[in-house]
C-alpha cells in the first residue's frame, strides 16, 4: 500500500486483487475443498490477529470482504472493507448493532455489549459456509437469524458433506459457533489452531 497527495487530497493506492471476493468464489465453485478452506481460513486467522493485537475490531467479516489475491486455489486472502471497525482496547466493550446479519455473532443481535470475539464467530460462519456452501443460520431479518442460533442444538451440515469430513474441521466449527464466552477466548489464536490441526492431521 502506498499514498499520494494531489489538490489537498490524499489518495490511497491499494494492491488489486484479481480473484474478487470470496463469496464469488464460493458462488463459482460451490462449497470449497476442506484443505483450501481451511488454508484460507488460516491466513483469515492471521490477519484478524493482527488486527486484534492493534486493538481493533472489524465488525463486519463475511465473504464479501474477504479479497483473494487471484484466482486460483493458491489465492491469498485480504480482509478488505474497514467501514465498521473501530478501536477497542482490552477491558472495553462496544454496543453499536452493525454488521451482516448471516455474520452477526448472537450477542450484537440481542443488543448486548460486545467486544473482539465478534469477529471469532463470524470467522466460524464463514468457515461452516466454505465447508457447507451456504450459512449456518438462514434469515432475513435479525429476529429470524437469532431465533435459528438459539434454537440451534448441533450445526446444521449437509449429511453427506459431513461424512467427508474431518472431525477437527467440524469440532473447529462447533468452538467458534459456541455462545461459550470461554471457548470464545481460547479459540482466539486462529491461525495457530488450524495450523496445529493441519499438522497433526499430516502426522496421522
Amino acid at each position: 500500500m502506498s499514498f499520494t497527495q494531489n489538490d489537498g487530497c490524499i489518495f490511497l493506492v491499494l494492491e488489486f486483487c484479481y480473484g474478487g471476493n470470496l463469496a464469488a468464489y464460493i458462488r463459482q465453485h460451490g462449497r470449497v475443498q476442506e484443505q483450501i478452506a481451511r488454508k484460507f481460513m488460516q491466513q483469515l486467522g492471521a490477519g484478524l490477529e493482527i488486527l486484534h493485537s492493534h486493538h481493533i475490531i472489524h465488525r463486519d467479516l463475511k465473504p464479501e470482504n474477504i479479497l483473494l489475491s487471484h484466482s486460483d486455489d493458491d489465492a491469498v486472502v485480504k480482509v478488505a472493507d474497514f467501514g465498521l471497525s473501530r478501536s477497542l482496547h482490552p477491558g472495553d466493550y462496544a454496543e453499536t448493532v452493525c454488521g451482516s446479519p448471516l455474520y452477526m455473532a448472537p450477542e450484537v443481535l440481542q443488543f448486548e455489549r460486545y467486544d473482539g470475539k465478534v469477529d471469532i464467530w463470524s470467522i466460524g460462519v464463514i468457515l461452516f459456509e466454505l465447508l457447507n456452501g451456504c450459512p449456518p443460520f438462514p434469515g432475513r431479518t435479525n429476529v429470524q437469524v437469532l431465533k435459528n442460533i438459539n434454537s440451534c442444538t448441533c450445526l446444521p451440515f449437509d449429511q453427506l458433506i459431513l461424512s467427508r469430513l474431518h472431525p477437527d474441521s467440524v469440532d473447529m466449527c462447533s468452538k467458534l459457533l459456541s455462545q461459550n464466552p470461554v471457548v470464545g477466548k481460547q479459540y482466539g489464536r486462529l491461525s495457530v489452531l488450524f495450523k496445529v490441526k493441519e499438522e497433526h492431521e499430516r502426522r496421522g
